[in-house]
């Protein structure tokens, strides 16, 4: 059995602290002063004329944050319930493009709700490499080269062919290809090492396997291993969950030989709020619809978030715009109708937030503007999120509408390409909505951390 060797790695962790007091965040915050839990105010044509491109000044994060408490109000029942010991883990997807490349946005939203309900661990963990598709403080140190199955690229208008049998669920699926393969995880030393492991897997196309195994090589514990061998259902996916030796350094094993599709491997603690971030770089969100509808449905169920998270929009905006493959907003419209439509068929009481995208500059001769598209995305995602219950985070409202990449660039707030917050900038989106987020659930009349 062939062993990955431990190495290290270093990683920048970046902190909020210094934003704290600066010019920005103030006026950002003081500019409206909002009352904790008034903006369940449902959607309405005034208030959605009110934000468009030609607004005179930044929305408040209550105001930009439509729908919330009707919206969220699974995700809160969820904390409460974690908060008093009636269950053990509280699961969180976020899904998004480049915006939340090394975790942007999302490890803050993150930090948060595992200060104040707990470290539930890292979720899912990756076992493949792509540049800027890291898990903020997390070493992914896999040496061996798993076979990794995506939606690919240019699967604008679901050109043929639609289904793609061997994505799964969230568009991350692994296979190990040889025997002994392992993927190696190290945490850092801050957080709760982690103590349980669990898959989704599914039988390969033509495979003859009927079992599946999965082994833990712990190296705080010299080299101590946990195994297990568990069934595999004909034709759907299989949920199996094993504990081990707490740790926060291991490597992970799969197969005697050619392993399962491994659709979800989420390492995990005991109790408290386990955070996935799954990141598709350059994609549409509505790509994940590749999934065959039964094995959407299945992984969804087994996985069973109580929260998911999409921050989608530049990519959607700039095919509009482009006109790519034939893309249109019509086509956008349908293809979110059918995403989100699937998710409620599978998990009906879900709660689903819409991060909306901020702007985004292209070059028109000497200058350089907003896409035409933008606007047209953002008012079809507060179209959806109106007609699906979904709660919808104005991003583009919040930084102050026309106008803002360029200004936040000058501050030191986003990358130059006119197109991407950098840490400082996604920093002060991912606390506000964070920070709305605990306002509606200490609304509730819930005691809580948040309330601090």
């Amino acid at each position: 059995m062939a062993v990955p060797g431990a190495r290290t790695r270093s990683i920048l962790l970046f902190t909020v602290s210094s934003l704290i007091g600066s010019g920005w965040i103030v006026q950002s915050r003081t500019l409206r002063a909002a009352e904790p839990g008034t903006d369940s105010t449902p959607f309405s044509e005034a208030r959605i004329a009110a934000t468009g491109p030609a607004q005179a000044s930044p929305l408040s994060g209550a105001e930009a944050f439509f729908n919330r408490d009707q919206a969220l109000a699974g995700f809160y029942r969820s904390l409460a319930e974690l908060a008093s010991g009636k269950r053990r883990r509280v699961r969180v997807f976020h899904f998004g493009d480049s915006v939340i490349l090394n975790e942007r946005v999302a490890r803050d939203i993150r930090a948060g709700l595992m200060r104040d309900f707990g470290d539930g661990g890292r979720g899912q963990v990756m076992l493949h490499h792509d540049g800027g598709v890291v898990l903020h403080g997390h070493q992914n140190l896999t040496q061996n080269r798993f076979q990794f199955f995506t939606v690919p690229y240019r699967h604008f208008n679901h050109q043929e062919p639609k289904w793609l049998p061997d994505v799964g669920f969230t568009s991350w699926t692994y296979r190990a290809v040889r025997a002994g393969q392992f993927g190696e995880q190290k945490a850092p030393p801050h957080v709760r090492p982690f103590s349980e492991v669990t898959l989704i897997v599914r039988p390969a196309r033509g495979a003859a396997e009927a079992n599946e195994s999965i082994r833990v090589l712990n190296y705080e514990r010299a080299g101590e291993l946990t195994s297990d061998t568990f069934e595999l259902r004909p034709g759907s996916c299989t949920l199996h969950t094993m504990q081990f030796t707490p740790t926060r350094h291991l490597a992970l094993g799969f197969g005697d030989s050619r392993s399962a599709l491994i659709d979800a491997v989420f390492l995990e603690t005991n109790n408290g709020v386990s955070y996935s971030t799954f990141m598709h770089k350059g994609r549409h969100m509505a790509w994940m619809t590749a999934a065959k509808p039964e094995t959407f449905e299945c992984g969804y169920r087994a996985a069973a978030p109580d929260l998911l998270i999409f921050q989608f929009g530049i990519n959607e905006s700039a095919s509009m715009d482009w006109k790519s493959y034939g893309f249109t907003a019509h086509h956008y419209l349908l293809q979110m109708r059918e995403y989100f439509g699937r998710l409620r068929a599978a998990l009906p009481g879900v709660s689903i937030l819409l991060i909306g995208p901020y702007e985004r500059l292209k070059k028109s001769g000497k200058a350089w503007v907003s896409y035409p598209a933008m606007e047209e995305t953002r008012r079809l995602q507060r179209a959806i999120a109106a007609e699906l219950n979904l709660a919808f985070f104005d991003s583009f409202g919040f930084f102050g509408g026309e106008g803002q990449m360029r200004r936040m660039t000058r501050e030191g707030l986003s990358h130059g390409d006119y197109s991407h917050l950098n840490d400082k900038g996604s920093a002060i989106l991912g606390n506000e909505i964070f920070r709305q987020i605990c306002e509606g659930y200490v609304a509730r009349g819930i005691p809580s951390r948040c309330a601090e």
